[in-house]
């Protein structure tokens, strides 16, 4: 997609080629089009209020259809976004930021149950295997320690250890793929994750 700086126009979307970006990153993402409309609409009022103004469209386009995921619950990280659209991560996680502070718009965090569901079943998990993960969910999450974790890190971490312990063994790149997280933050996610966890409840260790 062609680069391009964002401009406060007075119909942003009928003057530029953001509607045809979301319409591609929609597509590639399988998104509903609930998500697509909310995607457009929040392009269209952070432009009119000037938000978007000097980034790059690319980044734009990338941030209003994470907010608009995030918006309705749907397990898409920034990183997936921001690769279907050829973004880096980091320009469009500051224009998400940016526009969220600048329309006062909280938008809330994906439900970590969520990413879950999806990865469970892109990973063929057994129920057994999802239950063992939600009660180390539950228990992780008391903890102050894996608040700055991201959702879909903290289940994929959860999901291997889970998967390990009970003889379902996926390997590390397997759910590092699915949850598009790197093998180096899973690892590093899944250790810490074991220390606050303790061993298992049969006495072994984790």
């Amino acid at each position: 997609m062609q680069r391009q700086t964002v401009r406060a126009l007075e119909d942003p979307l009928e003057r530029s080629q953001a509607r045809e970006a979301i319409a591609m990153a929609s597509d590639r993402l399988s998104l509903p089009p609930v998500i697509r409309s909310e995607a457009e609409r929040f392009f269209r009022d952070a432009t009119q209020r000037g938000l978007y103004r000097g980034r790059s469209q690319v980044a734009a386009v990338g941030a209003s259809v994470y907010a608009a995921c995030r918006r309705y619950s749907l397990p898409r990280t920034l990183g997936e976004v921001s690769k279907v659209l050829g973004a880096r991560r980091s320009e469009v996680g500051r224009a998400f930021k940016v526009a969220c502070r600048g329309m006062a718009t909280v938008v809330p965090s994906v439900d970590p149950r969520v990413y879950l569901a999806r990865y469970a079943q892109e990973l063929a998990l057994s129920p057994q295997i999802r239950s063992s993960v939600e009660s180390m969910l539950k228990e992780a999450e008391t903890s102050p320690e894996v608040s700055g974790l991201s959702a879909h890190g903290l289940v994929a971490a959860l999901i291997y250890i889970a998967a390990e312990r009970n003889g379902e063994r996926r390997s590390r790149a397997q759910v590092a793929r699915i949850s598009a997280v790197t093998e180096v933050t899973l690892r590093s996610t899944s250790r810490l994750l074991e220390r606050l966890l303790g061993p298992r409840s049969d006495g072994s260790p984790p």
